[in-house]
């Protein structure tokens, strides 16, 4: 059986970024950004290139596919605003 996505070593990896420093690991192809919004803010506009996964759904599985799906290698970056 897999680990969940968030562990307790996960949790202790997150930190605050600023804007500028998100797009820069974004555009530098080290993140991946991650809106929680409900879907329909998301349609409605988002940022460039980010994923849509709404915080309800990472509630109800935070072994979520689309967070499992990013690289190891990269950041998530998670946004709701």
């Amino acid at each position: 059986m897999s680990e969940p996505a968030l562990t307790r070593k996960t949790l202790e990896t997150i930190r605050r970024i600023t804007p500028a420093d998100a797009r820069r690991l974004v555009e530098d192809g080290d993140a991946v950004l991650v809106d929680t919004r409900d879907r329909q803010f998301f349609r409605d506009a988002h940022a460039e290139g980010a994923i849509s996964v709404p915080f309800g759904d990472i509630r109800r599985s935070p072994d979520h596919p689309a967070l499992r799906a990013v690289p190891e290698s990269q950041t998530i970056v998670v946004y709701c605003a």
